[in-house]
């Protein structure tokens, strides 16, 4: 009987212990928390699994339906560290931010060495879970194979692809578009119009600095179906113009406006329009009025009769004028304002000169162009203000007249 008794103990125990296997997460809430469980990563030689979380999202579900509770999971996931972390704790926050979490639940593979290796978002069932350790697993054993072929200068095609996708885990954009680069220049170009070449210059050869956009712009018709042109032009666009914005660069806005915008997908867009609209941002924002002035004049030409065109130029440099409070600007204002009178002589045109002569203390010429704007008009509204600027003007010269 107390054989039975005790063989019945030790089944149930056995048989509670198999029901209790499952996924268990250290709860990391601290930096030394995460200090703890990463040293001992390293002395178990094991990889650590992290998710990050967030009240009430997918993970809860996930534990809900016990997908941590899968024998096989929970057997192949003792080969694993696994944090959970709180988007709410300081750590979690913290930590989430450096490495780029955005979406809630997400679940990160690193080896011991903290480089990261798979990233998982959202639900995930037990075979999700199972293939993504297997992926990440395999991707730890050959990281260091590949970059020492690296090194050496013997990466295939293949290998360069494999190492571009575990360093875009761990380093910024530019990092790895310098790295990508490597790559690129290392082959052919018609090997990188390849399927599984072109996916990596679409994405990381938008540098119109380099040969690669004008390669992709070119061979486009030969580019596989899936390849998204509309979503490369506006990677490349953007990327470029934030470059030529930052660095005052007007070479590479230019090469913008000549290479990239002529090539943009089908639409209903004017392209002067579209080249006349991207160097005025890219003026206001550096302020660089030079080049505002030359492409209002440029988009200008295009347009109808001089009227029209003295009309265009004018309302752009009115709209420096009222914006823009330097010398630069009403220098540039001053000219558009100038060249629309050529086109068509009219009251505004002379007065918004005259104008930008005063704020510019060039009293003298102020004065003969306000009297010439004054000629320009029947309007008695129009006359009381060039009256009342030109008194204005005699002011300032008297006061430099006392002071010689």
């Amino acid at each position: 009987m107390k054989k039975l008794l005790l063989l019945f103990i030790l089944t149930f125990s056995l048989y509670a212990k198999a029901q209790d296997v499952k996924v268990r997460f250290y709860d990391v809430r601290t930096l030394d928390d995460y200090q703890k469980v990463l040293l001992q990563t390293i002395q178990d030689e094991k990889m650590m699994f992290i998710v990050f979380y967030q009240d009430g999202d997918a993970f809860y579900q996930m534990q809900k339906d016990n997908i941590f509770a899968n024998a096989e999971l929970a057997a192949a996931y003792a080969k694993t560290n696994p944090m959970a972390v709180s988007i709410t704790s300081e750590m979690g926050s913290r930590l989430a931010e450096s490495i780029g979490v955005d979406s809630f639940p997400s679940f990160y593979y690193f080896n011991n060495e903290e480089v990261l290796l798979v990233v998982k978002e959202g639900y995930q069932s037990v075979s999700n879970l199972i293939e993504a350790l297997k992926k990440a697993q395999s991707i730890n054993t050959n990281y260091s194979k590949l970059t020492d072929k690296y090194g050496d200068g013997t990466l295939t095609q293949a290998e360069w692809r494999a190492l571009l996708e575990t360093y875009a885990l761990n380093n910024d954009f530019v990092q790895t578009q310098s790295l990508a680069l490597e790559f690129f220049n290392s082959q052919p170009k018609a090997e990188l119009l390849k399927p599984e070449n072109a996916e990596l210059v679409v994405k990381y050869g938008i540098d119109l600095e380099s040969a690669y956009p004008e390669l992709i712009i070119k061979n486009k018709a030969s580019l596989p179906s899936s390849f998204d042109y509309t979503a490369f032009y506006s990677s490349t666009y953007g990327y470029n113009f934030d470059r030529a914005e930052v660095n005052k660069d007007t070479v590479l806005l230019e090469k913008i406006v000549t290479v990239l915008i002529p090539n943009r997908p089908k639409d209903e867009a004017d392209t002067k329009e579209l080249v006349f609209e991207t160097r005025k941002v890219f003026s206001s924002e550096t302020r660089l009025f030079n080049v505002w002035e030359k492409a209002a004049i440029e988009r200008a030409a295009s347009l109808g009769d001089d009227s029209t065109k003295a009309e265009f130029i004018f309302e752009e440099a009115f709209e420096i004028a009222d914006n823009f409070n330097t010398e630069d600007a009403q220098e540039t204002a001053r000219k558009l304002a100038k060249e629309s009178y050529t086109l068509r002589e009219d009251y505004r045109y002379k007065m918004l000169e005259g104008y930008m002569a005063y704020l510019m203390k060039d009293y003298s010429e102020a004065l003969e162009l306000v009297k010439l704007a004054e000629t320009k008009t029947d309007n008695a509204n129009n006359i009381r203000k060039a009256n009342s600027l030109q008194k204005m003007i005699t002011k300032e010269l008297e006061k430099e007249n006392k002071s010689e």
